[in-house]
Parts: C-alpha cells; sequence; structure tokens
C-alpha cells in the first residue's frame, strides 16, 4: 500500500490529494488489476540512482524497469520514488536511460505494458470521455485532466487500434512499439500554452472525425499506409514546437531557422524529430513493414505537416479550391453551390446528412442561410481516382482544418483555447521585447490580443477554409457550422464592444 517502503526504502504512493488518492491510495501488488480497475505496481530487478545526474540508471534492458501504479482517483501512473518520501516520483526519477544509454526518455517495457493495459481496459472515468472523441463536439482538456497529462499517447492508441485496427494490420504495425513511440513523441511535447501535447490530441480527434465521419476517407479511397499517415500526421504535427513562430525564428536567427535557410522552420522541425524517434529501433512500429508502405507513410506525413505553415495557407487552399472546381469568384459571405466529392466517389450514393449540432451549439447565434444550402453532387469520382496528387492535398487541407478546428468548439472550449493562444503570443511578445526586436503584431500584452480580433481571423481565415473543404466534403459541415456560431459570438462581442467605446466617447 502507499507509503509502505519496497525496494530498498523506495515508495509508492500519488500526492493528487483526491479522495481515495494520495497518500492513502492502496496500489495492489503483482500482475493485474486491482477493485478499482487501476493498474498495479511492477517490480524492480536491478536499480541504482546515479548521483552526478540524478536519472535512474538501469543493468541493460529488461531490467530498466520501475515500480508502476495507477492513482484510483487520479489515474496518473505512479513510481517508486527513490527517496525516503513517498511521493510521485520527479521528473529526475522518471529519467531512465535506454539501452544505447542516448535516450534518457526511454519508456521501460513493463511502464509501456502498463500503459498499454490501462489504455486498452479505461476504468469508469476514462471511458467516457474516450467514448465521446466520436462524436464532434469535444474536450481535449477534460482527456489531459482524466490521463493526468498523458492525452494524446491515450488517445491516439485508442482510435487507432480501435478504428484504424485493420490498417495497422495491413501496415505490419507493431503495436508494442507503437505505444512506445507515441508515449516518447508527447513527452517531446513541450508545455507552451497553446502548441502543446492537448493541441496536438485535439487537432488529432479533429483528424479522425474528418476521416470517419467528414467522409474524407470514404471518397479519398485510401491505401492502409495512407490512412495511418494521415492519423499519424495529426500526432506529430507539432513535436517540439518552441511557441515562437517562423516568423520570429527567422529574424532571431534561430538554429532551426539556420538549419532550414528560412524555410518553414519549426515545421521541418515537427518532421525530423518524429523520424529521428521512428529511426531507433526500439520506437519503430513499422520496422516489419514493406519498404513501399514505409515510403508512402514517410511521404504523406511530410507533405501533410509542412502544409500546416500559416505562411503557405492561401497558396494550399487557393490550390485545392481549383483542382476541386469551386467557384473563383467566393467571397466569405457568399457560398456557392459546392462541389461533392463525397457523393461523386460513392457513385451516386445519397449524401451524408449534416450531424446536429448539441444544445449549447443550437443555443448559440444561428449559422448564416447561405450555408444552408444543399450541396451539389456534379463531379465525377474520376477527379479523385486519377489525380493521387489532390488525394495527397486534400488529406493535407483536412489537416489545416483540424489544425484550426478549435474555431468550431462548443463556445466555452473555443474561448479557453483563444485564451492560450494569446498567451503564447503574449510570451513571445515579451520575448521580442527583451532582444530588442520589434513586436509582432497581437503579441504586445499592453495591447489587444488575439481574443480581440477573432472576427477578422474567422472571416480571411477560418470560415473560408471549412467553406471550401465542406463544397468536397459536405459531411464534415459541422466543422463549418461550429464555426459559424463562434463567429457570431465573436461579432457579437465585437458589437457590444464598439457600442461602449462610442458611450464613452460621447460621454467624454
Amino acid at each position: 500500500g502507499a507509503g509502505s517502503p519496497r525496494q530498498g526504502g523506495s515508495y509508492i504512493a500519488c500526492t493528487c490529494g483526491r479522495p481515495n488518492g494520495g497518500r492513502n491510495a492502496s496500489l495492489v501488488r503483482g500482475p493485474g488489476i486491482n477493485s478499482r480497475n487501476s493498474l498495479v505496481g511492477h517490480s524492480v530487478r536491478s536499480m541504482r540512482s546515479s548521483s552526478s545526474t540524478g536519472e535512474v540508471d538501469a543493468d541493460g534492458e529488461d531490467s530498466a524497469y520501475w515500480p508502476v501504479g495507477s492513482c484510483p482517483a487520479c489515474c496518473s501512473l505512479t513510481v517508486a520514488t527513490t527517496s525516503q518520501r513517498p511521493g510521485r516520483a520527479t521528473q529526475q526519477d522518471l529519467l531512465v536511460r535506454s539501452p544505447s544509454g542516448s535516450n534518457p526518455s526511454f519508456p521501460p517495457a513493463k511502464h509501456v505494458a502498463a500503459m498499454m493495459h490501462l489504455w486498452r481496459n479505461p476504468p469508469d472515468h476514462l471511458m467516457p470521455v474516450l467514448a465521446a472523441a466520436d462524436e464532434w463536439w469535444w474536450d481535449a482538456f477534460q482527456l489531459n485532466d482524466v490521463t493526468n497529462g498523458r492525452p494524446l499517447s491515450t488517445l491516439a492508441f485508442a482510435l487507432l487500434t480501435r478504428h484504424y485496427a485493420d490498417e495497422l494490420k495491413g501496415c505490419c504495425v507493431d503495436e508494442t512499439r507503437l505505444a512506445r513511440f507515441l508515449m516518447r513523441l508527447e513527452d517531446a511535447y513541450l508545455d507552451n500554452p497553446y502548441h502543446n501535447r492537448v493541441h496536438a490530441t485535439d487537432v488529432l480527434q479533429w483528424t479522425h472525425m474528418l476521416m470517419k465521419r467528414g467522409g474524407v476517407l470514404r471518397s479519398l479511397q485510401l491505401c492502409d499506409a495512407g490512412t495511418l499517415a494521415a492519423i499519424l500526421s495529426a500526432v506529430v504535427h507539432d513535436v517540439g514546437h518552441k511557441g515562437l513562430n517562423n516568423d520570429f525564428l527567422i529574424r532571431s536567427g534561430d538554429s532551426l531557422a539556420l538549419l532550414y535557410n528560412d524555410m518553414s522552420p519549426m515545421e521541418n522541425h515537427h518532421l525530423a524529430a518524429t523520424f529521428q524517434i521512428l529511426a531507433q529501433d526500439h520506437y519503430n512500429f513499422l520496422a516489419r513493414s514493406p519498404k513501399e508502405v514505409r515510403d508512402t507513410i514517410r511521404k504523406q506525413i511530410i507533405t501533410m505537416v509542412l502544409a500546416t505553415d500559416m505562411k503557405q495557407h492561401f497558396s494550399h487552399t487557393s490550390l485545392f479550391k481549383s483542382k476541386v472546381g469551386a467557384s473563383s469568384h467566393e467571397t466569405d459571405d457568399s457560398l456557392v453551390a459546392p462541389v461533392n466529392l463525397s457523393a461523386a466517389a460513392a457513385s451516386g450514393a445519397s449524401q451524408l446528412q449534416q450531424q446536429p449540432l448539441p444544445q449549447q451549439q443550437q443555443q448559440q447565434p444561428p449559422a448564416t442561410a447561405e450555408t444552408q444550402q444543399e450541396p451539389s453532387a456534379a463531379v465525377a469520382a474520376a477527379v479523385l481516382e486519377q489525380d493521387d496528387e489532390l488525394k495527397s492535398l486534400a488529406l493535407a487541407v483536412a489537416l489545416k482544418c483540424a489544425d484550426l478546428g478549435n474555431l468550431a468548439a462548443p463556445n466555452e472550449v473555443h474561448k479557453r483555447w483563444v485564451a492560450h493562444l494569446e498567451e503564447e503570443y503574449f510570451q513571445q511578445g515579451d520575448r521580442e521585447k527583451v532582444n530588442g526586436m520589434q513586436v509582432s503584431p497581437l503579441m504586445d500584452r499592453t495591447k489587444a490580443g488575439v481574443s480581440k480580433s477573432q472576427p477578422g481571423f474567422f472571416s480571411i481565415v477560418g470560415r473560408p477554409l471549412f467553406k471550401t473543404f465542406t463544397q468536397a466534403f459536405p459531411g464534415a459541415r459541422p466543422i463549418l457550422d461550429g464555426a459559424n456560431a463562434n463567429f457570431a459570438y465573436w461579432k457579437k462581442v465585437e458589437e457590444e464592444r464598439n457600442q461602449q467605446q462610442a458611450s464613452s466617447a460621447g460621454q467624454s
């Protein structure tokens, strides 16, 4: 139990402070699941503490295990600390060397096995959050809370093994190495206010919804490798993000800008970091895959992640619009009869039904009249069948939509994302001031931030992107409807602010 010394004076306990958790939480010894459906402790065969580095070292891979348990209250993994005081392990306690000594964040095999068991047998408080990820309106922050900071690896493993199991099998994926890769990759996300593992989790869920319920998978008829690449692209798309935009990296002469010659340095960094991890044998879940599969996955991930560079936004959307035949005369306030690739690929099958908005979205201002038009099925399926480049572009645009999916989130969740983005921008502005650089627009915390510029971003970037996408994939209509609702909210806020300013000016 918690507080009981084990393995030479180490303890297992959780200090979350929640009911049934903390130092009074019991973790059953031995393999299996306890009465509260929590993971239980595993034994350490050989472990020693390095006084010079504070890391826990081990004699080879087989012995590189720490005692692992799961708190009944917060679901977090707890491990034996190297101190005499019970409590959740510190970051130094969790650093375990890989067999090569080159990767201090290498998850030990029993740690990975414990997490895989938890993911496959989620406890009662985790199950409904994972189930809700199959709905349009979802909250990644909630999954972060119930997994105590493991939202990305948890959702990715759950989606891949439950919804894309055939693709995993078709690509000969090693699920144990996949789990190890997901955990390692999640740890490579930095704790930025916005570009962090929770954002990646949100983008992953939106990508899944656009693929499965938005009609992308049915329309594009992807091979197993193409489907797997699309999901993995969402998982890795911001790994190692510094919380700084490309413009800052270039202006400051950052090492990434120098390495990639000022060409999408952050996006190139995400890709390089991903494939450097995958190149290590213990993370290479594609080791048994045919070379053709590996090449397809790598090529598609590169294409999709590079497309998330906002500097390339309008060129990608314009190309996609021209490829699918959308009207070049479309404006933000009009929606022409859209191209329906979903209906075309289905060879005349009935059009996907629109998903109804949940109650909290229905209570927001309704979408404008033009978005209620029924899409047209005027394009032949051959458009996609004969154009692999269009399929790749469509997937890239799908990831771009998912990357901005928070624009369509339930209003309270959306506003929380805006606050996180604003703080990250302000932190960059603070660094620019310290470095004597010109402060970028919307990044000076003494002035109006992104929370005051939302109507413009929706009008210029968000809604046109979603409109173009839903022209091709009408099953994805909920992302446009959600964005329209939040756009109406910000327009109302802007009008009220302008009225207050006008009233104050009149009084003065």
